[in-house]
């Protein structure tokens, strides 16, 4: 990064995002995503890379 640049991070959870995928699809869960992105570069005063970084989590299972 260069010299004299800001950096800042934001971590989003989309609430209720997992049934999208679950019952609609992956397709319909990236279609959301890239809107949500869109719409966060749409609010920001300059045009920054916007970045979506999927995590999978599984349930445990540990007792």
């Amino acid at each position: 990064m260069p010299k004299g640049q800001k950096l800042a991070l934001m971590l989003l959870d989309l609430d209720d995002f997992k049934p999208v995928n679950d019952t609609l699809g992956h397709g319909a869960g990236d279609t959301v995503l890239k809107m949500t992105a869109e719409r966060i570069q749409a609010v920001l005063r300059r045009r920054p890379l916007v970045v979506f970084l999927e995590q999978q989590t599984t349930p445990s299972n540990k007792t």
